[in-house]
């Protein structure tokens, strides 16, 4: 959990250049969302216990997503690299739409879930509703959808590239995308 909160607030726009910095705000983040959990039921001693051994491991970690962080906000402020863009659907809950390479010539997209939202994986309803097909016995599943090929992951991640297609067509794929990820999280 400590890993991927370091991911994402690497990610975020205020770029920590300390790895330190980073991990602290990380595992501060985790045993918040830990200890509100209302299933949570581990003791403050345990978990004060885990996270210390988490510091422990992830201090390179951090000082590598440390130091693409502060990369990552130099070329956001150079325009380089696209903001991530979140969709919200009507029916509520949110995605994140990453767009994968440089400003204006994108190589991918990738669909995360906002926020808490967990994945519903009923491939079957997702293929009836979308009328998509899905391929594979196991993570990662593939969906192909308007001759697109998207790639389901386990952690609910959906990624699909998109190089070489002019802007129009990314748009469509984005679309598409979009439609795929308000199946998926509900």
């Amino acid at each position: 959990m400590v890993r991927e909160t370091m991911r994402e607030v690497a990610r975020s726009i205020d770029a920590y250049s300390d790895g330190k910095k980073l991990l602290r705000a990380s595992i501060a983040k985790v045993e918040q969302n830990i200890l509100e959990e209302p299933r949570a039921s581990v003791t403050e001693e345990e978990l004060a216990g885990s996270l210390k051994t988490a510091a422990k491991l992830l201090e390179r970690t951090a000082r590598e997503l440390s130091s693409l962080s502060t990369r990552l906000s130099e070329s956001r402020r150079q325009r380089r690299v696209r903001e991530r863009v979140t969709y919200s659907p009507d029916f509520g809950g949110g995605t994140e739409i990453h767009q994968i390479g440089l400003e204006g010539i994108p190589t991918a997209l990738l669909a995360r879930p906002s926020g808490r939202q967990s994945l519903k994986c009923d491939l079957t309803t997702l293929s009836e509703t979308l009328g998509c097909e899905v391929e594979g016995d196991a993570f990662p599943y593939e969906i192909v959808l308007d001759e697109h090929l998207f790639v389901l992951d386990d952690d609910g991640s959906v990624f699909v590239l998109v190089e070489g297609l002019p802007e129009r067509e990314v748009e469509v794929v984005t679309r598409l995308l979009q439609r795929i990820a308000g199946q998926l999280y509900p």
